[in-house]
């Protein structure tokens, strides 16, 4: 089942949410108490019911929402959109918890996002208690950092260029999940990755975060531009204290693009053990 979200204001003009982004809608029968909310990394595509989180999840919840984000993917009309009215960062981030929150309101969730999408949900997650979520909810962010080391943004920066891509060989799986626009929309996700980005969370949003015993980080140590180090040096603004830091971040030995594939199974163990601290599995 695929559902289109609602209109909402796009630059100087009104667009539909429907072209801008995908809701991927699965159902389980598990206890109706719980729901997800999955969202893939900027490049990527709304997560199907084969992918590795999906089907983790459906063990514990009864629906799962799969967001696709904004100008990404070939689904939809959204193509019709020229790419210079593509939304900015400031655009993405103030239209996302609005869009997202009446998926959301008054229900038990686990938020869970890898990347960008992690992104967009730290930086909501005050917002989406403030507004009816309910309390018990938590999250699961993977391959992400509030806010990195400013002296890596500079290659996160430069990695999405087509350019890059090519020489990567990345360029054959970005064709394949984004059509022909795939250059215009790596030159469009390299806008978001800047020090002045509203993706990236404040000082009291960090707090915040680390001070949440319902939010967990997942990271790799290969993973370079949000590598768990960062955290306990005095480079970022979000730092943890290192007496906690095994409570909030679970350390894998993936990179950043590796997390669902050949290092899954430590991934998997990590989310099922946090995951047990707050829910039992319950088939109907």
């Amino acid at each position: 089942e695929e559902l289109h979200m609602r209109t909402t204001g796009h630059r100087n003009r009104r667009i539909p949410l429907c072209e801008l982004m995908l809701v991927k809608h699965f159902r389980y029968l598990n206890s109706p108490d719980w729901i997800a909310i999955v969202a893939h990394g900027g490049g990527g595509v709304a997560y199907e019911e084969g992918h590795p989180l999906i089907k983790l999840l459906s063990t514990y919840v009864h629906e799962i929402y799969s967001l696709q984000l904004p100008l990404h993917g070939q689904e939809g009309p959204q193509h019709d959109i020229p790419m210079n009215e593509s939304p900015p960062a400031s655009s993405l981030v103030n239209m996302f918890p609005i869009e997202v929150m009446p998926l959301i309101k008054g229900k038990k969730v686990i938020l869970v996002g890898y990347s960008t999408g992690g992104m967009l949900m730290m930086k909501h997650l005050e917002y989406f208690r403030k507004e009816g979520m309910d309390p018990r909810s938590f999250g699961i962010f993977i391959g992400v950092s509030p806010h990195p080391d400013p002296s890596l943004l500079d290659g996160i920066y430069h990695f999405w260029t087509p350019d890059t891509m090519k020489q990567t060989g990345k360029d054959k799986v970005m064709k394949k999940l984004h059509g022909t626009r795939w250059e215009e929309l790596m030159i469009e996700i390299r806008s978001w990755f800047i020090i002045e980005s509203s993706l990236w969370l404040n000082e009291r949003e960090c707090q915040l975060l680390f001070n949440d015993p319902s939010m967990f980080l997942i990271l790799g140590e290969k993973d370079e531009p949000f590598a768990p180090q960062i955290h306990l040096s005095g480079n970022c603004i979000c730092r943890i204290d290192p007496a906690v830091a095994s409570s909030r971040i679970a350390v894998v030995p993936s990179g950043h693009f590796t997390y669902f594939s050949s290092n899954w199974d430590v991934v998997e163990a990590a989310m099922k053990l946090f995951i047990l601290t707050k829910i039992k599995p319950s088939k109907l």
